[in-house]
């Protein structure tokens, strides 16, 4: 299995395709909640999308039990524009009070419902939401004064504020932030609702409760940007006569190893540019092979015919499983030159992946991020040869996000811009590579010396991802065109990242690599391959 494919499996996030594109929209009126229902309006740097599915009603109950109930229409909710410094949003006046016993009434009450969606307008983020109310109650018997509001957003789950008073104690403020930013919402009925935001006011007998006001302000700020194009060229591999080819790892003389799919299966193999090798590890009903070193050893996982995963090593033609003691699955990732395998492995209750660096002398050390949420995963998924490791965790939030380790010290790895980050290759000059996914969730492909980072999108593709550096900067990774995913080798990165070669020459139009045609990043037209002998 590709790493690709594996980490779109961990990966607790759906991706979506939106337009943010809304028109000339006119700005939100000083009025009523009526002047903005069913229309599209601007307040600051934001864009709000009112339906028109608009519900108010108000309820009595005398001293008899006998229920009144008039409804009311939107004209009757003050609606006012709020652009203050980072936060816009807007306050709506109602001014609903509840005053039972004043009234000869047992019971009191006021509601109120609609749903709307919101976009930045331009490079900008959506941070967060703050709500507040503003309102007076008089304590007795039950009361209640609250707003609601919930929204959505397609790159991760719905947030929602509620600040309320009520018997029960007083929050007028309530706070919601994105675990990353978000760019548009795009539900009118979360949770199940019909509706996405709400007032609501009621009392009983000698209690009373006004709600003056609630406001709904959502935290904006300049868009980060990603990391720009770097200026690089691919070459495409694709092994002959195989249905699909997944590249995972290359070592410092250009040895490949990955994984390639035929009508029997999954297998793993190495080449030399010229030749692949098959690697079948025996009885096994699959084969990845994910690490290689410049000795030629060879790292991945197999499932037996169980279909029960477990690492292993091919080393001097001998295969050894490698195991984590009681673990219910094993991955093994990547080897460096001195022999030290890096991996991961799933315990019996199926709640936790730790990593795991692992010699023949020392046996198994368990590798944890100490920031890992209530999803308890950290992969490993390189290791160069001064034993540092990158690979992946899940933050607090559930988010997948990259991390290095280096000195039995963590570093999160994070790609500027980015909603999440994935560390695939390490090398020795602690260059990584790996692939992230911007607040579209497009897949990208990128490579990092330090804080320098610069984004790898193979031409046309609608995903790319790195896969494995070696130490003169050649990269290997996998792009998916036309819902089929392909490998590739990628190079010009060695010598200064911090200078784009952009003068440099482009390759003549038949010039073939090992594996294929070399396509330089802005030549999106050239995605054919060499024929063989070419």
């Amino acid at each position: 299995m590709s790493r690709m494919i594996l980490r779109g499996l961990l990966i607790l996030a759906v991706g979506f395709s939106a337009s943010l594109s809304h028109g000339q929209a006119q700005p939100c009126p000083t009025g009523t909640l009526a002047d903005v229902l069913a229309t599209s309006c601007t307040i600051g740097n934001l864009t709000f999308n009112f339906s028109n599915n608009f519900q108010g009603f108000a309820q009595t109950t005398d001293l008899s039990n006998n229920l009144v109930t008039v409804f009311f229409t939107p004209d009757t909710i003050a609606f006012t524009p709020l652009n203050t410094g980072n936060q816009t949003g807007f306050r709506l006046t109602p001014n609903w009070s509840e005053s039972p016993s004043a009234n000869s009434l047992f019971f009191s009450s006021h509601n109120a419902s609609f749903s709307y969606t919101v976009q930045t307008n331009g490079l900008f983020d959506i941070l967060g939401e703050d709500a507040s109310i503003s309102a007076t109650f008089t304590p007795g018997d039950t009361f209640n004064i609250n707003s609601f509001d919930a929204q959505c957003f397609p790159n991760q789950g719905c947030i929602l504020v509620a600040p309320t008073i009520n018997f029960g104690g007083s929050q007028p403020t309530a706070t919601a932030t994105l675990a990353f930013p978000g760019l548009m919402s795009n539900n009118l009925h979360p949770a199940g609702l019909n509706f996405t935001t709400a007032l609501d006011a009621f009392a009983f007998t000698s209690a009373s409760a006004t709600l003056t006001s609630a406001d709904f302000l959502y935290r904006v700020a300049p868009q980060v940007p990603t990391p720009p194009l770097a200026d690089v060229e691919f070459t495409n591999i694709d092994l002959p006569g195989v249905i699909a080819t997944f590249v995972e790892a290359i070592s410092d003389n250009g040895q490949i190893a990955g994984v390639f799919r035929d009508a029997h299966g999954q297998h793993g193999y190495i080449s030399d540019g010229t030749t692949f090798t098959p690697i079948d590890f025996p009885n096994a009903i699959s084969t990845f092979a994910e690490g290689i070193n410049n000795r030629g050893d060879v790292v991945g996982a197999y499932f037996d015919g169980k279909r029960v995963e477990h690492g292993f090593l091919l080393k001097d033609g001998t295969f050894t499983t490698i195991d984590f003691p009681a673990a219910i699955v094993n991955f093994a990732s990547a080897i460096n030159n001195h022999g030290v395998i890096t991996g991961f492995y799933e315990t019996a209750d199926r709640r936790h992946i730790h990593g795991y660096t692992f010699t023949e002398d020392d046996g198994f050390t368990t590798v944890d991020h100490p920031s890992q949420g209530a999803i308890e995963l950290t992969e490993p998924l390189a290791i160069n040869n001064r034993n540092e490791l990158a690979g992946i965790f899940f933050d607090a939030h559930n988010n997948s996000q990259g991390f290095a380790f280096a000195e039995d010290a963590f570093q999160d790895l994070l790609v500027p811009g980015a909603a999440q980050t994935l560390a695939e290759g390490l090398n020795d000059s602690g260059r990584t590579v790996g692939a992230y996914r911007d607040l579209l969730f497009k897949e990208h492909g990128y490579f990092a010396d330090g804080s320098f980072f610069r984004t790898v999108d193979f031409p046309g593709s609608t995903a790319t991802i790195l896969l494995d550096v070696n130490s003169s900067g050649r990269a290997v990774g996998q792009y998916t065109l036309g819902g089929v995913t392909h490998s590739f080798l990628m190079e010009k990165i060695n010598g200064d990242l911090h200078q784009d070669n952009r003068n440099d020459p482009l390759p003549p139009d038949n010039a073939c690599g090992p594996f294929g045609k070399v396509i330089r990043a802005e030549d999106e037209d050239a995605l054919t391959t060499c024929n063989s002998g070419n």
